[in-house]
């Protein structure tokens, strides 16, 4: 037997000894076969169909359960038919011919609507929209009972935004194309566009530092409205349309269950107060912006201080006396008083009148003068719940 070296068995005869190399290594090529690609696609269409079944079923059982409650404390409601259905985008279960009757004791105010959606995505219970386009009639609130205010809405949609434990958080109106009539008559408002945000706030107790006792706010409210057209019948200047108004509210103190004059009495005993942090009129030539306090007083009339700003003053009086409100001397004496009052604002040019209000005793005053006795207000018995 011949024994051979390693560089022996290195030689490839010609003498030299060959360089090694390692293997070159390739990934291995896959390419997803057609019937694998439709058996993926086929099992997530049936997991969001099964997904949307399941939503539309937990949504029709809260909607009963919601009628149902209501039902119990008192409201007489009467439904033509429910229908399930938009598949396979939300799910919408809609009430159709819906008449709502309150109780005597509650104010007997009824409530109409040929239909109501309410629309939810498919496993997603904390955001649903209700669906209110359309013609509403309520009759029994700002009118006696039989004489309806129809309420019409191009678009209007109410979002709600609930928490992991489904207590509503958040409550949001939106719409478009308004327009409020009282029975068959013309209608006496319309509005273009308009959003009113109400977030209920968890109490939080008062930080050890603070100087006073403050009562939590419980809850904030956001008005944004645009476009608001008043009846062509109110005298000038009062017709012209209010192009924008805004407002950011917040209100302190415990609401209760029960009776509107016996909800709000139990919220003026628990030292509630109504803070408008931030408000904002442009009623041409109007221009206002103010903040300010309110309250009930032990007759359950609003009182509370206000601090306003207000531009165009000289521009409203002329526009009050050409309507007839006031007569040109006085409009004359006024705006001499206003340009006096009057500072420059923000751009330093227009004129800017600041005024403190006060409203006690159903009086409302600037400074040492009465300005107006403002009406009685009698709260309707409207059952809070």
């Amino acid at each position: 037997m011949t024994n051979r070296t390693r560089d022996d068995a290195n030689d490839n005869g010609t003498g030299a000894t060959p360089t090694w190399r390692p293997p070159t290594w390739r990934p291995p090529t896959w390419r997803p076969k057609t019937g694998d690609l439709l058996g993926g696609g086929m099992a997530l269409v049936v997991l969001y169909a099964l997904a949307w079944l399941a939503t539309a079923q937990i949504l029709n059982r809260q909607v009963t359960q919601w009628i149902q409650i209501q039902r119990d404390n008192g409201l007489a409601i009467s439904i033509g038919a429910t229908v399930t259905g938009g598949f396979p985008g939300p799910v919408r279960v809609a009430a159709r011919d819906v008449l709502v009757v309150a109780p005597i004791t509650d104010g007997g105010w009824t409530w109409r609507t040929a239909k109501v959606r309410v629309v939810a995505w498919p496993l997603n219970f904390w955001h649903l929209t209700v669906d209110l386009s359309g013609r509403q009639g309520i009759s029994g609130v700002v009118t006696p009972p039989g004489i309806p205010v129809w309420i019409a809405a191009t678009g209007a949609a109410l979002k709600l935004d609930l928490d992991s434990a489904g207590r509503l958080r958040t409550a949001t109106l939106s719409t478009t194309g308004v327009s409020a009539a009282v029975a068959e008559l013309p209608p006496v408002l319309r509005l273009q566009n308009g959003s009113i945000s109400t977030t209920l706030i968890d109490p939080a107790p008062p930080s050890p530092g603070a100087p006073s006792p403050t009562l939590p706010v419980t809850s904030r409210i956001t008005v944004d409205l645009s476009g608001l057209a008043l009846p062509s019948s109110f005298p000038p200047p009062l017709d012209q349309p209010i192009t924008h108004a805004s407002a950011t509210v917040e209100i302190t103190g415990k609401i209760v269950t029960g009776v509107l004059p016996q909800v709000l009495n139990a919220w003026r005993a628990d030292g509630g107060t109504v803070e408008v942090r931030a408000a904002a009129l442009d009623w041409p030539p109007l221009h206002m912006a103010g903040s300010g306090t309110l309250a009930l007083d032990d007759q359950l009339q609003p009182m509370g201080a206000f601090s306003l700003h207000f531009q165009g003053g000289g521009e409203t009086l002329d526009a009050l006396a050409k309507g007839g409100w006031i007569g040109d001397g006085e409009a004359g004496v006024a705006k001499l008083g206003l340009a006096l009052m009057s500072q420059p604002g923000a751009d330093g040019v227009t004129p800017e009148l600041n005024v403190p209000l006060t409203l006690q005793d159903r009086r409302l005053t600037a400074g040492p003068a009465t300005l107006m006795t403002m009406p009685e207000i009698v709260w309707a018995k409207v059952g809070v719940r």
